[in-house]
């Protein structure tokens, strides 16, 4: 909970835009005086996190200079630990609303009528009791001009709203409000203050669906068309306003990621306080932007929905911070219905902005907008990218976080596509960065195609998929209002994909051109917020049609943009389960649920994620989110076969992004990939092959990672749990479903590794594998069925430090056997320069005291005229062939080290 200390009281909030002021402590001013001042202080504060992110968009034209963003609130008067009551108890359907004359000035001396005009028009209308219901409480709620007593709040051409007082200190009801000087401006939040003032008592304690309902309510109340003549509103100014922060717009497809959820829109250390002009502010105003348009989704199929729901919970208030509660509240009210075709339970788990569990760890965010105007030239596929990094604590803290990345584009076929220098590369300060890329025209032909486009940062990635030539190009005369792309459905041979529309009684079908499609609709009803059904058809050679997807989506007013993948949600799991003990795993697939205990349907694990810039492992839940790609160690109490439902696309390559050091990943696929599979991307470089990127083939190339890449291997029984709590790491040879795997990234700015499931692409091939290696000898520990190896060799090539194309360290260890080369740091592989007798130091660590291990040494590579081995714990030497030798030790501690002498090798 995040404080902010005013003179005579504290004030806190429980939620993005709840404050609780607590008024225990003595003070000289009206408690309506610190509520003011308190509110004052919050939206300054949206004013500097806004500031530098609203300039660039205002100078893009993304947004208009003079429609400012709307966040009233609910401030909560306390005394002596309790929360003072509302004022007016009594139930029923309406309230009467008493608006100050203090609204009137000479600019507009009939302000207070027209504000009395809103709220009865409405009412008249019958528009509150269609989108939200009757007032939960009914009474007097007297509307204040709050610019008459503290002398305004914030800048009201950047920011405005005011806030509802369920009780003004001695027993009233008020919303106060600054004097907006745009009506349009000032009737979208007088009905939003009205709708806080109508909810049940207590408020939804989730943003997602405080703010998402009344924002939704609040949009369909104000563009009734008869709302909007009554009151000689200019519905291009009302459109704007809500554009601003009230919806997303087309967009929903592309901005729905995983990064959204939590219980609050704003981090409390980014409410406390006083903010610094230009500082950024993370994600919050896209949350009330996609928190208004799902419930929009939800209205346009039923349009009593938050009405039916207030009402129930005006009944079950206890589910106020009980997200479970709420779900079932809201699946009562659906009943057997469904929502874009999926039942309450299923849709929630899709909209990530619904996701009301605190999830902390890294969280990377990518907003795409595509440029529609001012374009002239080569301009082709025109986007903006902005991208929002930051971490998340366990009391829900954003620390807005810096760094570069370095966009990935990718054409139909998974060639990188190489743009201008600044496309490529996004510096990311203070949270945000941001690019506008162009993909230019086919050098053929100007026929559309698709872009996949990934966007990394640290070991974080976001892969959105772009109709580049379909929305606006200099040659176009209006832009598309339908638009998108098709990910999975391969084109029948010798055939054509195309898109069909229906909703209502229209219908109409769309061509697919490499994966994209755009199309100007010319039935003005396609503007209105509607449910679309729409299907990816394949026409074969013979004409003949087939349907591969059938989608429903609920659209907003305004244009559409989809991405139509094949990425249905489906049962998963691990191919073999899990075991008990210690093992490493990985996820393909996103999960509907971000939680590792959804998944496992209990509590009783530990797991574990390596964080390199910490080089120590992040333990469950400070790991973070479950995303696709990553992998874990896990620790189980028992085996068993978990199945959780997910959301798998397939049928298109997909990547991982890496960060410098050790990264624990796994094949995002779900299918086993071999590592001609798997391309690499550095920086802005081409596509390397895995051999390639890795110093294991004849390119000469610096390798992007190590020589080696692990898996893990559970080791022996612990005696006293009965279960591997340790084990080994081995090379890997390819990456297996549901397994994890330690990848280095040697390059400071990381890399990016495509897995496709197509084995034919180009760059995937190998080239000539070479190796210098003269010598190379393989020393093996083992007992009772576990094992651990290491090698060491040696080369002409070689220096006395590490060599990325010959040497390879281990992962950071998690306990268990791990036999390793000594040489500054632990390695797997060791190569020193040829000479006529090398020695090399062996450690044995995760040993047995008191039980007996078998060494083996065994020649992989040349000849030699002797090994040696040195026991140096007893200084016992044992001489052996060139090729083999073997020595039984007891163990007599948990790590032993041995000498390993290698003589005129050749």
């Amino acid at each position: 909970m995040m404080v902010v200390a005013l003179t005579g009281a504290t004030t806190s909030f429980g939620q993005s835009s709840l404050f609780k002021i607590d008024l225990s402590t003595r003070s000289n001013s009206a408690p309506t005086d610190l509520s003011d001042a308190s509110y004052k202080q919050f939206e300054q504060n949206m004013l500097n996190l806004t500031s530098a992110n609203r300039k660039e968009r205002i100078a893009m034209g993304l947004q208009k200079a003079d429609i400012p963003y709307i966040v009233p609130g609910i401030v909560r008067f306390f005394k002596n630990g309790y929360m003072m009551p509302t004022g007016g108890r009594t139930r029923g359907n309406g309230i009467t609303l008493v608006i100050d004359s203090n609204f009137n000035s000479s600019n507009d001396p009939t302000r207070a009528t027209f504000m009395q005009s809103v709220y009865d028009t409405a009412q008249n209308l019958g528009l509150f009791d269609l989108y939200f219901g009757g007032a939960a409480i009914s009474g007097t709620v007297n509307v204040i001009n709050a610019d008459a007593t503290v002398g305004g709040i914030g800048d009201r051409q950047a920011i405005t709203g005011g806030y509802y007082l369920p009780n003004n200190g001695t027993g009233g009801r008020e919303i106060r409000m600054p004097l907006n000087f745009s009506r349009e401006v000032a009737a979208v939040a007088l009905i939003h203050c009205v709708l806080l003032a109508y909810l049940p008592d207590p408020a939804y304690g989730f943003d997602g669906y405080l703010e998402g309902l009344v924002r939704a309510a609040t949009a369909k109340i104000v563009r009734n068309g008869s709302f909007q003549t009554t009151l000689g509103l200019d519905s291009e100014v009302v459109e704007s306003v809500l554009e601003q922060t009230y919806e997303i717009g087309p967009f929903y497809d592309w901005t729905n990621q995983r990064s959204l959820g939590g219980p609050q829109f704003i981090a409390p250390n980014l409410l406390s306080g006083s903010i610094a002009q230009g500082t950024r502010g993370g994600l919050f105003f896209q949350r009330y932007q996609m928190a208004g348009s799902v419930w929009e989704k939800m209205l346009t199929e039923h349009p009593t929905f938050i009405k039916d729901l207030n009402a129930l919970y005006a009944s079950n208030t206890s589910a106020s911070n009980n997200a479970a509660m709420l779900e079932s509240l809201a699946s009562t009210v659906l009943g057997a219905g469904t929502v874009e075709g999926d039942s309450f339970s299923v849709w929630v788990r899709k909209q990530h902005i619904l996701d009301t569990r605190l999830t902390v760890g890294t969280k990377l965010h990518s907003l795409i907008t595509p440029i529609t105007a001012g374009l002239s030239g080569t301009d082709f596929g025109v986007f903006n990218i902005e991208t929002t990094l930051f971490s998340t604590d366990s009391s829900g803290n954003e620390t807005l976080l810096s760094g570069t990345s370095y966009p990935v584009a990718w054409d139909k076929d998974y060639n990188r596509l190489f743009l201008s220098s600044q496309a490529e590369r996004i510096d990311i300060a203070a949270s945000y960065g941001s690019s506008v890329p162009n993909f230019p025209s086919n050098s053929t032909n100007t026929d559309p195609y698709r872009v996949a486009l990934d966007v990394p940062a640290l070991d974080h990635i976001v892969r959105q998929y772009l109709p580049v030539g379909c929305i606006a190009t200099p040659a176009s005369s209006t832009p598309s209002n339908f638009y998108g792309t098709v990910v999975g459905f391969p084109v029948p041979t010798g055939g054509s994909l195309k898109i069909r529309v229906q909703y209502g009684s229209q219908t109409f079908d769309v061509p697919v051109v490499d994966y994209a499609f755009g199309s100007v609709v010319a039935d003005t009803g396609f503007q209105n917020a509607l449910s679309t059904t729409i299907k990816v058809i394949g026409v074969d050679a013979s004409n003949v049609e087939s349907v591969l997807l059938t989608r429903i989506v609920d659209k907003g007013p305004g244009d559409l943009a989809v991405q139509l993948g094949n990425d249905p949600v489906k049962t998963t799991g691990f191919p073999n389960g899990v075991t008990a003990g210690i093992q490493m795993i990985g996820f393909s697939g996103e999960p509907l649920y971000s939680g590792l205990e959804n998944i496992f349907n209990t509590t009783d694990f530990l797991a574990a994620r390596y964080n390199p810039s910490k080089t120590n492992y992040d333990l469950y839940p400070n790991s973070g989110a479950i995303l696709n790609g990553q992998a874990y160690f896990l620790r189980a109490p028992q085996a068993g076969i978990p199945l959780w439902q997910a959301r798998v696309e397939t049928g298109t390559a997909l990547a991982v992004a890496l960060r410098p050091g050790w990264n624990m990943i796994t094949s995002p696929l779900g299918i086993d990939v071999p590592l001609t599979n798997v391309s690499v991307v550095h920086a802005t470089d081409i596509p390397l092959s895995y051999a390639s990127a890795s110093g294991n083939d004849a390119s000469g190339i610096t390798p992007v990672l190590g020589k080696d890449f692990f898996e893990f291997a559970p080791g022996a029984n612990d005696a006293v749990t009965g279960v591997p709590e340790g084990g080994t790491y081995n090379p890997g040879a390819s990456f297996a479903a549901g397994h994890g795997y330690f990848v280095r990234c040697l390059a400071p700015e990381g890399a990016v590794l495509l897995f496709s499931p197509d084995s034919a692409q180009s760059f995937h091939k190998l080239s000539a594998p070479v190796s210098s290696i003269s010598h190379l000898l393989e020393v093996r520990f083992s007992r009772q069925g576990e094992a651990s190896y290491a090698r060491i060799g040696q080369s002409p090539s070689a220096t006395t430090g590490f060599d990325a194309k010959l040497d390879s360290n281990l992962p950071p260890s998690i306990g268990g056997l791990q036999v390793a080369v000594q040489n500054g740091d632990l390695r797997f592989q060791d190569v020193k320069p040829r000479n006529t007798v090398v020695t090399s130091r062996v450690v044995a660590s995760g040993l047995v005291p008191g039980q007996k291990y078998t060494i083996n040494l065994t020649t992989k590579v040349g000849r030699a005229t002797q090994l040696q081995l040195k026991d140096l714990q007893t200084g016992q030497m044992r001489y052996y062939a060139a090729s083999f030798g073997s020595f039984v030790f007891t163990a007599t501690k948990s790590t032993m080290s041995f000498d390993v002498t290698v003589r005129g090798a050749r």
